[in-house]
């Protein structure tokens, strides 16, 4: 006569099939309701960054206006969703905006600033990004050229 296994420790410690359905579906239904806050909060992301970037390149083209005395210059073409750094060098550098970031506007007259070998902007403005709806602003002060990212 065989012995029944009473003893908890003796069972078998594995999961049984229905278990693993179950939480398999548990884990999908949790991935798919928050799977277009993450696709929003990785849009948001990217315009963050993006913002950070013509911060960084106008921040750069204060400094090596400064470095070289020479004039470095920005042109935004919001029809395309890119900017184009004119350093001293002669070649030109195109940064495009990432899918879903726009380039709303500029308030710079033909939409570029200069900076001169002094460090001064010729103008002081605001440039416009959209990320899903919602605007951030890049501002840059007229005598000084600090840049700020303000979001809204």
């Amino acid at each position: 006569m065989k012995k029944m296994k009473t003893n908890p420790r003796e069972r078998s410690l594995g999961f049984t099939v229905f278990e693993l359905s179950i939480i398999v579906s548990i884990i999908s239904m949790i991935l798919t309701l928050s799977f277009p806050y993450l696709l929003s909060w990785q849009t948001s992301l990217l315009g963050r960054l993006t913002a950070q970037r013509i911060a960084s390149d106008l921040r750069l083209a204060k400094i090596e206006a400064l470095r070289t005395g020479a004039t470095t210059k920005i042109t935004f073409d919001p029809a395309q969703d890119l900017f184009i750094y004119r350093g001293c060098n002669s070649q030109p550098k195109i940064v495009n905006f990432p899918k879903g970031v726009d380039l709303y506007t500029t308030n710079f007259s033909q939409h570029t600033i200069s900076f001169y070998p002094t460090g001064t902007p010729s103008m002081g403005g605001t440039i416009t990004i959209r990320v899903n709806g919602k605007l951030m602003y890049l501002t840059i002060t007229p005598v000084t050229g600090r840049v700020r990212i303000v979001e809204k």
